[in-house]
């Protein structure tokens, strides 16, 4: 996702997140953009699946596409909203009775075309802070962030994950058969 904030965007548009694929086309005997040092032919080349890999909140490697849904019981609301408020790597971007939301940008915030990556969006609702992100470096990354700037608020993460690419491989099924029957 990319936060729309470049300066040429409308502004009926900007402050809003953007989803974005990107799809890279790299051949066998290139470098696999994972940062493994491999050759992609010897990596996550694999004719029998599809590669979904996304950017790591370093920039300079990615990761497999691997959903991380992150779950912080919180003790006090009122301190968890005043301590993330003052979280850097967060911009609080939606706050409506109950509830507050924030884009988890990074520090320094990767940019792009469009604006700065979203590598997730954090909620806090009453008793509990939550956040879904597409990859174990970047769950980790977040967690420590959260843990740093508001642990003492917040109970231990509970974290359930699930593999992206058989979910799309489904989605792509469903869409082939549905143009057939029309």
């Amino acid at each position: 996702m990319t936060a729309l904030n470049a300066p040429d965007m409308p502004m009926a548009t900007r402050g809003h997140a953007m989803q974005m694929i990107l799809f890279c086309p790299v051949a066998p005997d290139e470098l696999c953009p994972c940062g493994s040092n491999r050759l992609f032919g010897d990596c996550h080349r694999d004719l029998s699946r599809i590669p979904m890999l996304c950017h790591d909140i370093n920039a300079e490697t990615y990761s497999d596409i691997m959903a991380h849904e992150t779950t912080f019981p919180v003790h006090d609301d009122k301190a968890a909203q005043r301590l993330l408020k003052d979280t850097r790597e967060l911009c609080l971007t939606h706050e409506i009775p109950g509830r507050l939301f924030w884009q988890f940008i990074g520090i320094p915030p990767m940019e792009t075309a469009g604006g700065d990556m979203v590598f997730a969006t954090v909620e806090l609702n009453p008793g509990r802070l939550y956040f879904i992100t597409l990859s174990q470096q970047r769950n980790e990354a977040i967690i420590r962030t959260l843990t740093k700037r508001a642990g003492s608020v917040l109970g231990p993460p509970s974290t359930q994950k699930w593999e992206a690419e058989s979910q799309y491989r489904k989605m792509l099924n469903k869409k082939k058969r549905s143009s057939r029957f029309k």
